[in-house]
């Protein structure tokens, strides 16, 4: 009994380290991958947000000043590509390990929002 245990965790450590496409780098790039979707919907949310709190704008660009003002001054956006397509529509795309990713609310038109007047 005691070597069918054993002989199973060597198996299990083999296939967790020693093979192709299902050792560490694997792991570790969907840990990765895992991290940037979910910056991804916060990124979203925030650039939903700045729109909304903005007056119906949509950032030109994800500089450090505007990272500031959607309260991101420490999410490392180096992964992301973002493109103001229209004045009320843009497109996210995050760099996976081996795809893109495009955020839910890339490419919908969002609502129109008028300034409020004071």
């Amino acid at each position: 009994m005691l070597i069918i245990k054993f002989l199973i965790g060597l198996a299990i450590l083999l296939a967790m380290f020693g093979l192709p496409g299902v050792g560490s780098d694997s792991i570790s790039d969907s840990i990765s991958d895992k991290t940037t979707e979910t910056v991804l919907a916060i990124v979203d949310n925030s650039i939903l947000a700045y729109y909304v709190n903005h007056g119906g704008l949509l950032p030109y660009s994800l500089n450090e000043q505007t990272k500031v003002a959607m309260g991101l001054e420490d999410v490392d956006l180096s992964q992301f590509i973002y493109v103001k397509v229209d004045d009320n529509t843009f497109r996210l795309t995050a760099r996976l390990s081996n795809s893109t990713l495009t955020s839910v609310n890339s490419d919908k038109e969002l609502i129109e929002i008028e300034p409020v007047a004071q």
